[in-house]
């Protein structure tokens, strides 16, 4: 089995970015969140993705802008702004959502990114994408939305109910308080 990692210097420093993204992205989702540990993860993948979108930005196999240049835009932007919104959010917990629908979805254009990669490095995949995509290519990136789609709705319903067992529990202490201070 072939694989072709023909590539010029900023396409080595665009793949070490973006394994350096797919390592972090994939510990900040199932890490605890919230934490100083994922803050300073965070940071990182925020750096890797945006250097590998801007790294993105300068390669031009078809001498044209094309999807995967607007891709790496939308990765800027969602990747950026899941961080403002982690770093400098108000109170409540509005905040939450955004950041984690940000983060998951410039992770997702991330993975999106690898599959077409693999389809196009792979000798025996190649077929597939060249010299145009095929259902197989759309399936597996329908399969990779559907997966995300899932985790953003999974980690919105958690922060839901972590939200609403949060609000619970201060409830039930300020009534205590209130219960002491009336006896």
């Amino acid at each position: 089995m072939g694989v072709n990692l023909t590539m010029s210097v900023v396409g080595w420093f665009h793949t070490a970015a973006c394994v350096a993204a797919l390592a972090l992205g994939a510990w900040l989702i199932v890490a605890r969140k919230g934490t100083p540990r994922h803050r300073r993860w965070g940071d990182g993948y925020v750096a890797a993705i945006v250097f590998a979108s801007l790294t993105s930005l300068t390669i031009y196999t078809r001498h044209a802008f094309t999807a995967a240049h607007w891709f790496a835009v939308m990765a800027i932007v969602t990747s950026l702004g899941g961080f403002a919104l982690g770093r400098w959010h108000g109170s409540g917990p509005a905040w939450k959502y955004g950041h984690l629908t940000c983060m998951l979805l410039s992770y997702y254009v991330l993975i999106g990114g690898g599959v077409n990669e693999v389809f196009l490095r792979v000798e025996p995949l190649r077929h597939f994408i060249v010299p145009q995509f095929t259902p197989v290519v759309g399936q597996t990136h329908g399969l990779v939305m559907m997966a995300f789609i899932l985790l953003i709705l999974g980690f919105t319903i958690a922060t839901a109910v972590s939200q609403v067992r949060l609000a619970l529990r201060r409830r039930k202490t300020e009534a205590g308080r209130l219960a002491k201070a009336a006896a």
